[in-house]
């Protein structure tokens, strides 16, 4: 019985490593290109198009949504776990409300966005911060300090962690 507590708190480590790589798997996909620094002149910032827009947006969020169900599948296996310590289903008990307040953040995110008149956003909430994908290659100052007001609103992120990628 002494050997579960190591093994839970180890695989309950595991867990949340595999988290924090998800979250940042989404930023950059294995053999892709680095995405390109967006430039910003005279008011206007640019990037260079990526891609068809409304495909990208689609695959990411089908992407993300299953990131986050093997999330709550290494969770729930955690918490359905007979042998799992008290201390280990605790802790996958706050990591399973964290993920879904993150899921109904991101959501939220997006939907502002979209009701400003932005044509599609994706946003991902991790330890970094917030990163908002939005369909254009230029927009303007007011234009992005309107979707970094809605990101740190609604996530509670501070200003500077939070960073807008335009795509086309």
């Amino acid at each position: 019985m002494k050997r579960v507590r190591p093994l839970g708190l180890a695989a309950l480590f595991l867990v949340g490593i595999f988290c924090i790589y998800l979250g940042f798997s989404g930023v950059l996909r294995p053999g892709s290109k680095e995405q390109q620094a967006p430039q910003q002149k005279s008011g206007v910032l640019e990037v260079a198009g990526q891609g068809t827009g409304s495909a990208f947006f689609v695959n990411f969020r089908q992407e993300r949504d299953i990131q986050r169900q093997q999330q709550r599948d290494l969770l729930n296996e955690l918490l359905n776990n007979s042998n799992t310590a008290a201390e280990t289903r605790k802790a996958a008990q706050k990591q399973m409300l964290e993920l879904a307040q993150t899921i109904a953040k991101e959501g939220e995110i997006e939907n502002q966005a979209l009701s400003k008149g932005f044509k599609d956003a994706v946003a991902t909430i991790n330890n970094a911060g917030v990163t908002l994908t939005v369909l254009g290659s230029q927009f303007t100052t007011a234009q992005i300090t309107q979707l970094q007001d809605i990101a740190v609103r609604t996530s509670g992120v501070r200003l500077e962690n939070v960073v807008i990628v335009p795509h086309e």
